[in-house]
């Protein structure tokens, strides 16, 4: 849960030199733009031995390909309000994958356990009951950049094999990859905590982080790239400035109150959002504003009780 920036990267016609000098094109923009730190441009011609495998899921160039096999069925149930118990297991479900992301912050920082890697694709495997699978790159090049608060903003291109071999239930079998003409990227990067002033950062450091990150993204395209960008705020289709910053307030205001609804259920919480000096204010904008949503929704799923 949070604000977030969820890119694409593709260029089939490119070849090495192009791809190399497109990102490096980025890479300048991100030097331009007043960041914490940008990396150097990694050039990886055999990604699995290079040591920043080793960031765990989130590895550069890390993809998932569907094996054909159906996920297990489930029951299509018609829509029903969420009751208060229903609302604080999603809440709980939320808060434990920001544990999960904040490891991201550390990525490729200090993390240094080779099995991460291998844990979390068994992990994966076993989620997905075997429909997905994780694809390692043959060749990348990237860089990351840091803004305080935010996640690293990870970009770059991969290339990928045509085929890939899948032990399944049945033996060994080809995959069809979709990604094996060209270079590729995907990631994502959630910026929303570098709005949290009591970790050094404050609504104007978000509000030029989000913009930095959004226009690194555009010098892809200005170098050719086909960049196909889902922003949550969507300041990058609309570059409206106060519209990020309601945004940005809105997201803090749900997240607070999120967390107070999983405290007061005596459970523990691991948010950035609960060092916010204004957290209870915030927490209390929040809950009126989920009361607004619920409402919304048992109108929506019975009128006539409205």
């Amino acid at each position: 849960m949070g604000l977030t920036i969820h890119y694409t990267l593709t260029a089939t016609r490119f070849d090495t030199d192009q791809s190399r000098a497109s990102i490096e094109a980025m890479r300048q923009v991100a030097l331009r733009a007043g960041l914490e730190f940008v990396s150097e441009l990694h050039h990886d011609t055999d990604p699995a031995t290079d040591p920043v495998m080793t960031w765990g899921a989130m590895y550069p160039g890390r993809r998932i390909v569907e094996t054909g096999r159906e996920m297990p069925e489930r029951e299509v149930k018609p829509f029903e309000p969420m009751t208060d118990e229903e609302i604080e297991a999603a809440a709980q479900e939320m808060v434990e994958s920001w544990e999960e992301k904040n490891e991201r912050r550390e990525l490729g920082l200090d993390q240094d356990e080779p099995s991460a890697k291998e844990q979390w694709q068994a992990e994966f495997m076993t989620m997905t009951d075997g429909a997905f699978i994780d694809l390692d790159p043959l060749e990348t090049i990237w860089f990351f950049a840091t803004s305080k608060g935010s996640e690293p903003f990870i970009v770059g291109l991969a290339r990928y094999p045509r085929v890939v071999e899948h032990q399944s239930q049945d033996g060994p079998i080809e995959l069809e990859t979709g990604l094996g003409v060209g270079w590729h990227w995907e990631g994502f990067c959630k910026t929303q905590y570098a709005s949290m002033p009591h970790d050094g950062g404050s609504e104007d450091h978000f509000v030029a982080t989000h913009r930095a990150f959004c226009d690194i993204l555009r010098a892809g395209e200005d170098a050719g790239i086909h960049v196909d960008v889902h922003d949550e705020s969507k300041f990058y289709e609309q570059r409206d400035e106060a519209e990020l910053r309601a945004t940005v307030q809105r997201w803090n205001r749900m997240t607070a109150a999120v967390a107070g609804k999983i405290m007061d259920s005596d459970r523990d919480v691991a948010s950035p959002i609960l060092g916010h000096p204004e957290f209870e204010h915030l927490e209390a904008e929040g809950e009126r504003e989920l009361e607004n949503y619920g409402k919304r929704m048992r109108e929506q799923a019975d009128p006539e009780d409205a």
